[in-house]
């Protein structure tokens, strides 16, 4: 039995799988593309290295990052050269989101008494 290439794309576009694995999922099913699908599901024979899986381990990847960045930079609160308030950014970031009216007042009250707010990174550049 021939099989078209047509068909083959069509399967391989859907599972990931090989040329050889395709074509043979195919013939074992009668050239049914659906019915290949899933003898190729049962043979365990897709591909997991889909395109989503790398896009979704490349999110996750960045989302370390950023929690890691936050986690090492400090929010930082100074009069006078005296640190007042020294969390990390993530800490800062969570209290805003809970109590957003008290992150105002307190971020108002700090700038309208000269307290500096910045953020510091490890190598203890500031990041205005």
């Amino acid at each position: 039995m021939s099989v078209s290439l047509e068909k083959i794309d069509q399967v391989r576009e859907r599972t990931h799988s090989t040329y050889e694995a395709a074509k043979r999922a195919l013939e074992n099913c009668n050239d049914d593309v659906v019915e290949a699908i899933i003898y190729l599901e049962k043979e365990q024979k897709i591909n997991p290295d889909r395109p989503i899986a790398k896009e979704a381990s490349h999110l996750f990847d960045q989302v370390k990052k950023l929690v890691k960045s936050g986690n090492e930079n400090k929010f930082v609160v100074e009069k006078d050269a005296n640190t007042v308030l020294s969390v990390p950014v993530n800490a800062a970031i969570v209290a805003a989101v809970i109590v957003p009216p008290i992150a105002a007042i307190g971020a108002a009250a700090a700038l309208f008494t000269k307290h500096s707010i910045k953020v510091e990174n490890p190598n203890n550049a500031d990041l205005h």
